[in-house]
């Protein structure tokens, strides 16, 4: 930005005849020999640039002076003087903020406020809410420590001996109400006193009149028109805990909540296994478990079963927290011989198989199973399932995950989808070895139980 200056010796005058001279723009002073300022106000450092700015603000034309400094502290001085008094610096605004300095005349200074000044230095702040403090409050007569006012000697001796008796008198001239504060107590007077304070060496009592209500603080409680808060918090404390532990029990509530459905036999269901057919009479009649399918590995070939359930649309590895079958072991007497619960995911691009992961979940192996005896199977596959309702007679088995290898494939991460859930059984047992039926399987997400009874009928 180029400047053309004034020729030395020279006078050019812009004005109306009354002397008024009006300027449009930023106005700028003293800025001889270094960079000129941009017509906008800078939001930046403004280098090494001099000079005196007036700009305005754009939302309220509120005049902003910019005393632009260089390397030096810059900042505004105001000064005074008249035809006996040199000038004399009454005020300075600078980097650390207001400063109003008149030491060169020798006399204390008077702030008269109408509510309070305030004095803040770094996160410390205390206020003087009096409206003529004068000589005494200096550096010498208190300490501001820690948001605390400490008052010494002479003050002290002041307000201590000539106010009455009293260390501290503050008056509202407008409601003619003084509160005087002593060594023990705090109180009011002037007639419209409605609140009064009192110490001693163990309570504190604040009592409002004209609401009829009090207080009194202790060393160890605090009461409101003698409701122990202390108590208060206590009961609270235990409500909450009981309510805390109604609301943790909500989930288990929703995980076992359960929509059954009816399922007959079907081939669209065995697939690949052999199919199931009804109970046996004794299993029927003599034990009561029907209906139910029932399946006893007496094949040449193919002596196995696979039964395909379809999990609902959407389900991933996350969302499905425990399955469950009720089985009835007829004539087994090895855990190995016991069916047991697959969960197969959908396959992804480059998979070799109709799955990507799967899981084999088995009879528990540190239990064998007796002759003619009912069991809940139950596979805790999150680790934070609850236990579902078990029908009696039946006894629970928790299920473990199998450790042969080819039981177990894929990653099986939380996000992927399932693509159904199968019953097997050991196609490696030897034939009449195996035997069982099962009535119930199900499922269990946190959104509630599915459960599908089969029915041979």
């Amino acid at each position: 930005m180029s400047i053309v200056f004034q020729p030395d010796n020279s006078t050019i005058q812009f004005g109306d005849s009354q002397g008024n001279i009006p300027h449009n723009g930023v106005l700028s002073s003293n800025i001889v020999g270094t960079d000129v300022l941009p017509p906008t106000f800078p939001t930046t450092s403004t280098g090494t640039s001099l000079g005196h700015y007036h700009y305005t603000e754009p939302t309220t034309n509120a005049l902003k002076f910019l005393n632009v400094s260089g390397t030096g502290s810059g900042g505004h001085k105001f000064y005074t003087s008249n035809s006996t008094t040199a000038p004399v610096n009454t005020a300075t605004i600078g980097l650390d903020g207001l400063t109003i300095d008149k030491s060169t005349s020798g006399n204390p200074q008077t702030i008269n406020l109408s509510t309070e000044l305030q004095i803040t230095t770094g996160d410390r702040t205390s206020k003087l809410s009096a409206t003529n403090l004068t000589g005494y409050f200096n550096q010498t007569n208190l300490d501001l420590v820690n948001n605390e006012l400490t008052l010494k000697n002479p003050v002290h001796d002041y307000l201590n001996s000539v106010l009455n008796g009293y260390n501290l008198v503050v008056s509202d001239n407008s409601s003619n109400l003084k509160t005087y504060i002593q060594a023990n107590n705090i109180s009011n007077d002037g007639g419209t006193s409605q609140t009064s304070s009192s110490f001693s060496s163990t309570t504190l009592n604040i009592t409002d009149v004209a609401n009829n209500s009090n207080s009194v603080l202790t060393s160890s409680d605090l009461l409101f028109n003698s409701v122990s808060l202390k108590t208060q918090v206590s009961t609270n404390t235990n409500n909450i805990a009981t309510i805390n532990s109604n609301i943790a029990s909500l989930p288990s509530l929703i995980i076992k909540q359960t929509t059954t459905s009816n399922q007959g036999l079907s081939l669209a269901i065995f697939a690949d296994g052999k199919p199931a057919i009804a109970p046996t009479t004794t299993i029927s009649q003599q034990y009561a478990f029907t209906p139910s399918w029932y399946f006893k590995n007496t094949f040449s070939s193919n002596n196995k079963i696979n039964w395909y359930f379809a999990g609902p649309i959407g389900l991933t590895v996350s969302n499905l927290l425990g399955v469950y079958m009720n089985m009835f072991s007829a004539s087994m007497t090895s855990n190995d011989l016991c069916p047991f619960i697959t969960i197969y995911t959908q396959a992804q691009s480059g998979d070799s198989t109709f799955y990507h992961s799967k899981r084999t979940y088995i009879f528990n192996q540190s239990i064998t199973p007796i002759i003619n005896t009912r069991y809940f199977n139950f596979a805790n596959i999150s680790g934070t399932c609850p236990t579902p309702q078990i029908p009696a007679p039946s006894n629970l088995i928790n299920m473990q995950l199998s450790t042969v290898s080819s039981s177990n494939a894929g990653p099986f991460l939380p996000t992927e989808l399932i693509l159904f859930l199968t019953i097997g059984s050991n196609s490696a047992a030897t034939i009449n070895t195996v035997e069982f039926a099962i009535n119930k399987f199900g499922f269990m997400t946190s959104t509630g139980s599915q459960e599908i009874n089969l029915i041979s009928s």
